[in-house]
Order: C-alpha cells, then sequence, then structure tokens
C-alpha cells in the first residue's frame, strides 16, 4: 500500500466561514475561492501590503467534509 506525503503542516491553513461559491464548474469555485482568499489577506496584512499577498503561491485549495444540512459553507483547507 503506497502512502501519501502529505505537506508540512506549517505549509496548511484551515479557512472556516468563506463563502462557497454557487458556480457549477470545479474552475470556477476554485477560482472564487481563491479570489477570497486572497481579498482576507490583504486585510490581514493590514491593506497596504498588497505585494507580499501577490507573492503568496497557493499549490492546493480544496473544500473539507460534507455539506451541511444547514448550507453553512465548508471549511477551505489551503496548501502553500
Amino acid at each position: 500500500m503506497r502512502q501519501r506525503k502529505l505537506p508540512p503542516r506549517s505549509q496548511c491553513l484551515i479557512v472556516v466561514n468563506l463563502p462557497e461559491a454557487e458556480a457549477t464548474t470545479t474552475q470556477a469555485r476554485l477560482d472564487h475561492d481563491l479570489q477570497l482568499l486572497r481579498l482576507h489577506m490583504i486585510t490581514l496584512f493590514d491593506g497596504d501590503a498588497v505585494e507580499p499577498v501577490a507573492s503568496i503561491m497557493v499549490k492546493a485549495a480544496l473544500r473539507r467534509g460534507k455539506p451541511h444540512q444547514d448550507s453553512s459553507p465548508l471549511p477551505l483547507k489551503v496548501v502553500l
């Protein structure tokens, strides 16, 4: 049995309460998630530091878990 190589924890983060896209294609949902993530990162970096946010490379982003019945957004796992 092959084991998956997991990214180091220092390169992963979980984002909660980030609204999910209503798009039907996977790429459109991913683009929406990354766009919202970058907007929130700008506020984390004090709004003036847009350049550091642009230099952050996202290797992977995926929603974790099964859809909730109350339609709350799933957590977003981001690998940097």
